[in-house]
């Protein structure tokens, strides 16, 4: 084989070669940027404050469906916030049982699901976070409902507490979240999450008040990695992120979860899972 042949046969076997790499997740370099990623103009789902013009109205609209019992003001985007205004349902002192209660609860979200977002009743009973008896005699009991799912993605602290007295719901607080979009793919993948956060530092603070740092490596990274959706408030929006949640800790203790964006490579929030 002359020397033209040759360099032709080594320039298909590389070519070969980079597109098997290409294929496979651990061949990608460690060091994946964060700039290599293709944009998406659909991405994040953002949720923008209203108006007063626009919320006030809504917020009448709620007092009147509610029949002005609820002491739930709307908040900044329209669902339902909280409010303890307590002069609204004064206590009636009237026993009722827990399934009653939980009745009564799914009744009112659903009632409420332009100010909820919750439109499925399997949906709440399924997602029942729990019930709590406020007073001793049964006349008042608390039920949350959550966390969201949002087609099979968890929403981590996206809870709705529920309370109620023996003549109905006198305050609920949060609420879901709909039409949120997912891209069809995700341009950082687990692995590339790992290399990517692998020599980060996480700053918490000790019983003494002093400043510690904590440099995460290989074998601070936990299982189970889960994909979820994380409701970024960056106070005058809420951006609904595709994340991994990667647990971050020490002998198999998460002390962290952390969630990295699958799309844009960010890291968007850090939640620390314990006290001091």
């Amino acid at each position: 084989m002359n020397r033209s042949g040759k360099i032709i046969l080594f320039c298909i076997i590389l070519s070969g070669f980079l597109i098997y790499c290409s294929k496979d997740d651990s061949l990608l370099s460690d060091n994946y940027e964060t700039t290599n990623y293709k944009t998406d103009p659909n991405y994040p789902t953002t949720l923008m404050p209203l108006t007063q013009d626009k919320l006030q109205p809504l917020q009448k609209e709620f007092d009147a469906l509610n029949g002005s019992a609820i002491r739930t003001r709307l908040n900044q985007y329209g669902f339902t916030g909280k409010d303890d205004d307590t002069s609204l349902h004064p206590y009636p002192g009237i026993k009722f049982t827990k399934n009653k209660a939980l009745q009564m609860a799914v009744t009112c979200l659903l009632k409420n699901k332009k100010f909820t977002n919750t439109a499925d009743s399997q949906d709440l009973l399924s997602n029942i976070h729990h019930i709590q008896l406020l007073e001793t005699d049964s006349t008042a009991w608390k039920i949350v409902f959550g966390p969201q799912s949002y087609n099979g993605l968890k929403i981590p602290h996206s809870f709705i507490p529920v309370y109620l007295y023996g003549d109905g719901v006198y305050e609920l607080s949060g609420f879901w979240y709909s039409n949120i979009y997912i891209p069809p793919i995700d341009n950082f993948t687990i692995n590339h999450a790992k290399a990517n956060i692998i020599g980060k530092s996480i700053t918490y603070y000790g019983d003494d008040g002093k400043p510690i740092e904590f440099i995460i490596a290989q074998n601070s990274i936990l299982e189970p990695i889960e994909k979820a959706i994380y409701a970024l408030d960056k106070q005058n929006s809420i951006e609904l992120r595709v994340v991994w949640k990667i647990p971050i800790g020490e002998d198999d203790f998460a002390a962290w979860h952390l969630y990295f964006d699958t799309t844009t490579g960010e890291i968007v929030k850090i939640i620390q899972e314990f006290r001091t």
